[in-house]
């Protein structure tokens, strides 16, 4: 596995765990019941939890590809 390709499913699985926050703005969890107002706390604390859920579950199915010990910063 290379880097780029870990990475691209890395930001992926971020990306994925905000939208499932957003999920819970549709399922009303997210909004208060009388007036329908956003509570924006509620839905960042959300996306900030379940974004931080999709990048552990996927280090924990693919953790980061090994260095081949190659130093780029002077290339």
């Amino acid at each position: 596995m290379n880097w780029k390709k870990w990475l691209y499913g890395f930001i992926s699985a971020v990306v994925g765990g905000v939208a499932s926050g957003i999920v819970v703005l549709l399922a009303g969890l997210a909004n208060d019941p009388m007036s329908g107002e956003i509570m924006w706390t509620r839905l960042g604390m959300a996306c900030v939890v379940l974004g931080i859920w999709n990048a552990a579950n996927y280090l924990a199915k693919a953790p980061a590809p090994e260095w081949d010990g190659v130093d780029r910063r002077e290339s």
